[in-house]
């Protein structure tokens, strides 16, 4: 999801991560074990997120550079 604000610090992060509400994890960074950095190239925060909630096993997740495939997002 695109959610234009920083996915860890401001409203639509928290709304989904909330524990008594959807309760799911940002999970690429969760697979990853790193919080995302930047998702736009000209950015400074992660504005873009895969979430799910915890019943859903990844089993494979990375983030691209920025600049590859279409578009101006990682």
């Amino acid at each position: 999801m695109d959610a234009n604000e920083d996915i860890y610090k401001k409203s639509i992060g928290n709304e989904l991560t909330e524990t008594n509400g959807l309760n799911m994890k940002e999970v690429v960074g969760e697979y990853t074990g790193r919080p995302l950095g930047a998702t736009f190239f000209r950015g400074s925060k992660p504005i873009d997120a895969v979430w799910a909630t915890p019943d859903l096993e990844v089993v494979g997740a990375c983030v691209m550079p920025a600049g590859f495939g279409v578009g101006d997002h990682r």
